[in-house]
C-alpha cells in the first residue's frame, strides 16, 4: 500500500498485486492537527495525526516535494505494531517503508517546520485611580501559501535555535498588518505552560488560519494595582508607573496607555509572575527639582613613603530643592550616583540602591521641601 501526504491532507493509493498497478484515490484529513507559531524566526511547527489503513507486512508512504523538500520531517508511528524500515529520497519526494505485524488501521504522527509564520502581542491599557486595566491582543500571522482549517493553535515565547537553515529577517511591524485582513475572534480562554526556558500559549478549541491572513485573539483583561512616582536622577525628571504581576506571564509587545486624557505609546518588555515592572508616563508640568553642590572640601590627605600626596578623604554636600506646584500629592524619588563604596555612611532617611543614594518623599499640593545629602569619600590625587 502506498500513501501520499499533501501538507496536512493524505491521499491513499491502494496497490494491487504486482506487477500490475491499480490505484484507488481517497482523501483523508488528519484527525488532529496543531500549529505552533514561533516569534521572530518566520517559522511554525506543524503536526498532524493520521489514521492509515495498512496491510500485514510491507506498506509504503509517499511524501511529495511540497511536503518533504527542504524540510526536516518528524514521522512517528503511535502504535508499537508499526515499524519504520527505510526512508528514501528522490526528485519526486520522500518514500517511507513501514512494516506492520498485522493488518489494521494505525495512527501516525507527522510533523515539520514551515516558513511564513509569526506572532506578536499588543496591549491597550487604561489607568484610573491607581488601577491599571491591561487588555492584550495577540496577532498570529500566516504569510505562507497554505490554508489551515480547524487546527489547534499555539504560540511560543522564546528564542529557539534552528540549525536546519538560515532564518530570514522578519517583516517590519509597520508592514505586518497593513493590507492583510485581521479577522476578530471573540474573547477566548487561553492556557499557558512552561517548556524549559520557553512559554507556550494555547488557544482553546480549534481555529482556521488561512493563507495571507492574520488572526487576532483577545485574551482576558488583566488588572493591576500600581504605584506612581516622579524620579529625579542625573539632573533628569521622569514619571514612572510601578506594577507587580501576581498572575501568569505576559509576553513583550507594544503598549498604548491612556491616562488623564493622554495617550502614551511605549514598549512593554513583558513581565513574569511575581516580577515588578516600570512603565514610563508623560511628565506633567509643575514638579521640579534643583540640585546644587553646596559644600565640597578635602578633610584629610594621604601620603606615600616619599611624602607625596596620593589621595584625599573628601566631604561633599548636595542640596535638592523640591517643588510641587500642582494640586495633587506627588511621590518623589531621588537617586544620586555615588562612588562604588557601600561602606560609606549615608545620612538618616537615605539608603543604598544599586550604587545610588535613594530618598523617597511625599510632596503635598503646593509644597516645597529641601533635602540635603552629605557623605565622605576617598579620591586619588590626579
Amino acid at each position: 500500500m502506498k500513501v501520499r501526504v499533501v501538507f496536512l491532507c493524505v491521499i491513499l493509493l491502494f496497490l494491487t498485486a504486482a506487477p500490475a498497478w491499480g490505484f484507488l484515490f481517497r482523501t483523508i484529513l488528519p484527525e488532529e492537527a496543531s500549529l505552533t507559531v514561533y516569534q521572530g524566526v518566520d517559522k511554525a511547527w506543524i503536526e498532524g495525526v493520521f489514521t492509515i489503513p495498512c496491510e500485514q507486512g510491507e506498506n509504503g508512504i509517499f511524501l511529495p516535494q511540497n511536503v518533504s523538500l527542504e524540510k526536516r520531517l518528524f514521522l512517528r508511528p503511535l502504535d508499537p505494531q508499526v515499524q519504520v524500515r527505510t526512508i528514501e529520497n528522490d526528485v519526486q519526494g520522500t518514500k517511507v517503508n513501514l512494516f506492520t505485524l498485522q493488518a489494521g488501521n494505525y495512527r501516525l504522527l507527522l510533523g515539520f517546520f514551515a516558513s511564513g509564520f509569526d506572532w506578536r502581542c499588543m496591549y491597550t491599557a487604561r489607568l484610573v485611580k491607581g488601577e491599571l486595566s491591561l487588555a492584550p491582543a495577540v496577532f498570529i500571522e500566516n504569510r505562507s501559501t497554505e490554508d489551515f482549517e480547524t487546527v489547534r493553535l499555539r504560540w511560543l515565547l522564546g528564542s529557539p535555535s534552528f540549525v536546519e537553515e538560515e532564518v530570514p529577517e522578519g517583516v517590519p511591524d509597520t508592514q505586518k498588518v497593513s493590507g492583510v485582513a485581521a479577522p476578530r475572534e471573540a474573547e477566548a480562554p487561553i492556557t499557558m505552560e512552561r517548556v524549559t526556558e520557553y512559554q507556550v500559549f494555547t488557544l482553546q478549541g480549534k481555529r482556521s488560519l488561512t493563507s495571507q491572513s492574520i488572526l487576532q485573539v483577545f485574551p482576558e483583561i488583566r488588572r493591576f494595582l500600581t504605584e506612581e512616582l516622579v524620579r529625579f536622577q542625573g539632573d533628569t525628571l521622569s514619571r514612572v508607573l510601578i506594577l507587580k504581576n501576581p498572575g501568569e506571564h505576559l509576553p513583550p509587545g507594544y503598549l498604548f496607555l491612556e491616562n488623564e486624557g493622554m495617550l502614551t505609546r511605549a514598549f512593554f518588555p513583558g513581565i513574569r509572575e511575581g516580577e515588578k515592572l516600570e512603565l514610563p508616563l508623560p511628565f506633567p508640568p509643575g514638579v521640579s527639582v534643583k540640585r546644587t553642590i553646596t559644600d565640597y572640601r578635602r578633610e584629610e590627605a594621604y601620603f606615600n613613603k616619599e611624602k607625596e600626596v596620593v589621595g584625599f578623604r573628601s566631604l561633599i554636600e548636595i542640596t535638592f530643592e523640591c517643588t510641587n506646584e500642582t494640586e495633587q500629592e506627588v511621590t518623589l524619588e531621588i537617586l544620586e550616583s555615588l562612588p562604588t563604596l557601600e561602606t560609606l555612611e549615608l545620612p538618616p532617611h537615605w539608603e543604598w540602591k544599586d550604587h545610588n543614594a535613594l530618598r523617597r518623599i511625599t510632596l503635598l499640593p503646593r509644597e516645597k521641601k529641601t533635602l540635603v545629602l552629605t557623605y565622605q569619600f576617598e579620591e586619588a590625587n590626579l
